[in-house]
């Protein structure tokens, strides 16, 4: 069951939303191109998070070896950007040179946290998974813009148009997509004064072989029960109605933090609103598994 904090602060957050889309846009704007810290933190997800379930071996992926980022870089650019939902719709795997190299950079930037980790079968070593996830600290000097996913989502949009085609508006919205999270991370931070930081499951991936075998869930309450009396918060960004339900299940106490329906993303991609496309999915939520 959601707590009752996640329905009164996903409300709270779109009541208290006053600020014009052009506004917001101007606050952005700013923004653009810094897209988000990339922050160590070796100490919330360590190597002795290692763990085995079904004939696969989970283990850290270290932040400084080199074979086994570009191992893991080259297993999501293969499986999770050509069959992750906005990743499909955005069409980022095929992109041209300038969304691969943004590519790049959203990839070291969850291997440079340390707390990414791949998944292998313990009988033959083959990769099956591969999981990437944020860290970030509390940041009391950062400016939190009060802003819904919806409205942070479609100033990106509008600041995608203004800055076509000299920037491919897949590049502007998905840097944008990436600060609103941090933004959302510093907001339910102020929240919890006694945490440190967010760790985000942010993108987790296995081969049609291995998603039988319940990985998901093991790796879940792993890091649940991992992160229930640590400094940080457990976060993950659902874009599909199942893991809207596998959240429900394994997280503790749930709260849902803000959403966005696909059906009201304005992103535009040669002419096309690329978003809309998954409207039968219903949209992104953004849950945190609260103390």
């Amino acid at each position: 069951m959601v707590s009752s904090s996640s329905s009164s602060s996903s409300s709270s957050s779109s009541s208290s939303f006053s600020m014009s889309l052009t506004k917001l846009a101007n606050v952005l704007r700013p923004r653009l191109g810094r897209f988000v810290p990339r922050e160590p933190h070796p100490e919330w997800v360590s190597p002795e998070w290692t763990f085995a379930h079904n004939g696969v071996e989970a283990r850290v992926i270290a932040s400084d070896d080199g074979a086994a980022r570009r191992e893991a870089k080259d297993y999501m650019r293969r499986v999770f950007y050509r069959e992750a939902p906005i990743p499909m719709a955005l069409g980022l795997a095929d992109g041209p040179p300038q969304v691969q190299e943004f590519l790049e950079g959203e990839m070291d930037t969850h291997l440079d946290s340390g707390g990414c980790m791949n998944f292998r079968e313990e009988a033959n070593g083959g990769l099956v998974g591969v999981g990437f996830f944020c860290l970030w600290a509390r940041d009391e000097h950062y400016e939190v813009v009060d802003a819904d996913a919806t409205a942070w989502h479609n100033a990106a949009a509008a600041l995608a148009r203004e800055r076509a085609p000299e920037v491919d508006s897949r590049v502007t919205w998905r840097d944008l997509q990436y600060q609103h999270l941090y933004n959302l991370s510093q907001k339910v931070l102020r929240r919890h004064p006694d945490k440190d930081g967010v760790v985000w499951a942010a993108m987790l991936s296995f081969v049609r072989e291995a998603r039988e075998r319940g990985l998901s869930e093991f790796l879940i309450t792993n890091f649940i029960r991992r992160s229930a009396d640590s400094a940080v918060l457990l976060g993950a960004q659902s874009n599909f109605p199942g893991f809207d339900k596998f959240v429900l299940k394994n997280f503790s106490n749930p709260s849902l933090e803000d959403q966005a329906k696909y059906a009201d993303e304005q992103l535009e991609v040669d002419g096309k609103k690329v978003l809309q496309t998954l409207s039968q999915l219903g949209g992104m939520k953004f849950f945190v598994n609260v103390p």
